[in-house]
């Protein structure tokens, strides 16, 4: 959706391998029909809505449009990039964790879909008694909901709500930007720190139930009052003096084992993980330097993958040699050369297949033999 209110065409994607075009019946005018094996969003499929994006969009290299998204991998596919800055797309990422308060439609518009979607959903299952919700029913009963969720008064409020249009960078209140409670990770590390600094002593009388305090809140009585009473003839002098219950000072005392709430149920803290993640913030993703930075890791991938296959390839040609020959000596496992190029076995490209000669036990490449790949061994020129 624009900040002008429009809305280009859905796209729905199916979890399935074949393509059914009864799968988008009574969906959307316009909607672009995917399918994929997982049913997630990939860099192809990303690209085939990119280009259905252009026709409703209508950029050009002079009248280019701005496209906000998130900082899912598929938007950062190489090809994505390159077909977005021939066609006058600029690709702007949100920064992470941050599209619940500055993508407009995580703000205004999915969660309504949600809420009209399961209410279609409901309807259905109470007029069709007995049955499910099938992929051939989703299209029709999406349709009815995104009709509702897609209005031009969600859409002007999404912008509006994010600060994006008309621009407002102080759409956020200060108390927004405060760190959560629950990842501070300084109280734990401190009240670990103080526990074990503490003496054998200090950790007995802490972990001690605190005793029940037998006084009330009524003030002490006076001495003249206790003397005034009558005593009778079999209590003794000492056992007054000695009472078993001890009144209350007048001056409050401080306990040096008096427990706070924090000791006894510490704030929970995030653990420290040993993964380190690298930072990407808000980034132009169709901009010379991103593209050249994602062009280098898609070539060092490309190499990485190619050695790997190499590597495989040979593991498996020594197999193959294992198997055909396992009375072999130890000397022969080494590296050779081919009979006919001398091309050593360890600069072998992938796939490319070696033949041993039945007379001397030599090494040479099929196709310098003039054999094909399913050939198992041959003989040399010279030891005929």
């Amino acid at each position: 959706m624009s900040s002008a209110g429009n809305f280009a065409p859905p796209a729905l994607i199916f979890a399935r391998k074949k393509f059914k075009n009864e799968l988008f019946d009574g969906a959307p005018t316009g909607t672009l029909g995917l399918i994929n094996d997982s049913g997630w969003m990939t860099g192809e499929l990303f690209l085939t809505w990119l280009q259905h994006f252009k026709k409703y969009a209508n950029p050009t290299l002079e009248r280019k449009v701005l496209l906000l998204i998130d900082g899912h991998s598929s938007h950062k596919y190489i090809d994505v990039l390159t077909y977005a800055k021939e066609n006058g797309i600029e690709m702007l990422s949100f920064p992470p964790r941050c599209t619940h308060r500055l993508q407009p439609l995580d703000v205004s518009f999915f969660a309504p879909l949600k809420v009209f979607y399961n209410q279609e959903i409901s309807k259905w299952l109470r007029t069709h008694p007995g049955r499910v919700v099938t992929q051939y029913q989703i299209a029709a009963l999406f349709s009815v909901a995104y009709g509702k969720a897609a209005t031009n008064h969600n859409a002007l409020s999404g912008f509006s709500k994010t600060g994006i249009w008309p621009l407002n960078p102080d759409v956020f209140p200060d108390h927004v930007f405060n760190a959560a409670a629950i990842t501070d990770r300084v109280i734990q590390e401190n009240f670990e720190n103080d526990v074990g600094n503490m003496t054998e002593n200090e950790r007995e009388r802490n972990t001690a139930p605190t005793p029940i305090s037998t006084s009330c809140a009524l003030p002490p009585p006076s001495t003249s009052a206790i003397s005034s009473l009558p005593v009778p003839s079999s209590y003794t002098t000492s056992a007054l003096h000695t009472p078993s219950i001890s009144l209350p000072s007048s001056q409050p005392t401080t306990s040096p084992s008096l427990l706070k709430p924090a000791d006894i149920s510490p704030l929970s803290s995030a653990k420290q993980t040993t993964r380190k993640r690298k930072h990407e913030g808000s980034q132009i993703l169709t901009s010379s330097p991103y593209l050249t930075e994602v062009k280098a890791k898609v070539q060092q991938k490309k190499l990485v993958e190619s050695r790997r296959a190499a590597q495989q390839a040979r593991r498996k040609l020594s197999l193959e040699v294992a198997e055909d020959d396992e009375d072999s000596d130890e000397s022969d496992s080494g590296d050779v050369p081919c009979l006919y190029c001398n091309d050593l076995f360890s600069h072998s490209k992938p796939k490319e297949s070696w033949l041993r000669c039945i007379k001397c036990s030599m090494w040479a490449h099929s196709e310098c033999v003039g054999l094909s790949k399913q050939a198992k061994t041959f003989t040399y020129d010279i030891c005929k």
